[in-house]
């Protein structure tokens, strides 16, 4: 690809909003209830708002557009270094760290070399054979692997039309995708419904949004506009699911994100008069990669010296702060990791070639972990 051909990503100098970090703090821990809750027998209404939980992921990819729409890079080979060392170098320490537990504990099976070879240079995004493995979970970095790689031609596309069309071209293309799949008959394959076309509509949302700076606008809006469209989003979704069954799972995410959405800029304006809960939620958001990338393991790992034994919530409220704790440690771990020479992302710290500069002393070849 001619990289100096396509648009680069706008400068910005903007710190992170408050609503930013609170929201992708609270969208990991619903994402954890989840997957944590499926396996807990709930009363109905419980288990209806836990099944919410899940649509968090779509704040993630909501707001990697939005923050990506707004990243500096010299050009787009440093974009992509930069990027992918930031997501691929904790989830290659999360893929070790798994293949190091089962070789003691077989709580996963894992047939051979290609299928570890599958995980690490990610070519399992295309079998299903290999995406069934290790917590299906993990098929979160594949895709933000396949938008950081799209983004030049959607930063392309959005720069040529107004937002309005960009976003109604971003919606149709995902509609039209999940038309596809559902029509050959496989959209409930993970390799095709985690496809990044899938998720395109939350992502170039975000790019939209950050471009033409509507977030805080979004987010002050009276909050009887949210319970109202919380409600009727709602409303679609269970006429949607009683009227297609399972063939609505792929077309209810625009209003499953209405009403998560919703519900979470009411609890963000909820934080701004207690924050004690804002507080907790963005410590939670400092640690939330490495709390999703571990998480699954740790609950694993629980129900394995379970024997087979029911869960109980006594024991998911166990799971999760042990998953807490080894997220914690997990995040110090990578972030020393990430501090080496050989994984600076800064240009001027290290030059082309060398791990350490010439004339200068070791530690100073060390810089601190960037954004």
């Amino acid at each position: 690809m001619n990289t100096a051909a396509v648009p680069r990503p706008a400068q910005s100098g903007t710190p992170r909003q408050p609503f930013v970090s609170f929201a992708r703090g609270f969208a990991i821990l619903t994402i954890v209830a989840f997957h944590f809750l499926q396996k807990v027998s709930l009363p109905p209404v419980l288990g209806l708002a836990v099944s919410l939980g899940g649509s968090g992921i779509f704040v993630y990819f909501f707001f990697s557009g939005y923050g990506l729409a707004r990243s500096s890079a010299s050009n787009w080979l440093t974009f992509w270094r930069k990027r992918f060392i930031k997501v691929l170098v904790p989830y290659y320490v999360a893929l070790v760290l798994i293949f190091a537990v089962i070789r003691f504990v077989p709580i996963y099976s894992v047939d051979g070399l290609t299928e570890y070879l599958s995980h690490f240079l990610l070519y399992k995004m295309f079998f299903l054979w290999y995406t069934r493995n290790l917590g299906e979970h993990l098929w979160f970095v594949s895709t933000i692997v396949q938008f950081y790689l799209a983004l030049p031609l959607l930063l392309r596309w959005q720069s040529r039309v107004r937002p309005g069309r960009f976003i109604l071209g971003v919606f149709l293309t995902s509609l039209a995708y999940s038309s596809l799949i559902v029509w050959l008959g496989v959209d409930w394959q993970r390799i095709w419904f985690s496809f990044f076309l899938q998720y395109v509509w939350v992502y170039g949302l975000g790019m939209a949004v950050s471009r033409e700076s509507w977030l805080a606008a979004w987010i002050a809006r009276p909050w009887f506009i949210y319970v109202g469209l919380a409600a009727l989003a709602g409303v679609v979704v269970i006429l949607l699911a009683r009227y297609f069954g399972s063939l609505s799972g792929l077309f209810n995410d625009y209003f499953m994100f209405l009403v998560y959405a919703s519900a979470l800029v009411l609890l963000y304006r909820l934080s701004c008069v207690w924050t004690p809960f804002q507080r907790f939620i963005r410590w939670v958001e400092s640690f939330s990669y490495s709390l999703y990338l571990t998480h699954i393991l740790v609950f694993d790992l629980y129900r394995y010296f379970l024997h087979g034994r029911a869960l109980l919530v006594l024991d998911v409220l166990i799971i999760a702060l042990l998953a807490v704790g080894v997220a914690i440690v997990f995040q110090k771990f990578t972030d020393r990791i990430l501090q080496l020479p050989l994984f600076q992302t800064d240009a001027k710290a290290i030059p082309a070639g060398a791990l350490i500069p010439e004339n200068r002393p070791p530690s100073a070849a060390v810089g601190s972990r960037t954004s």
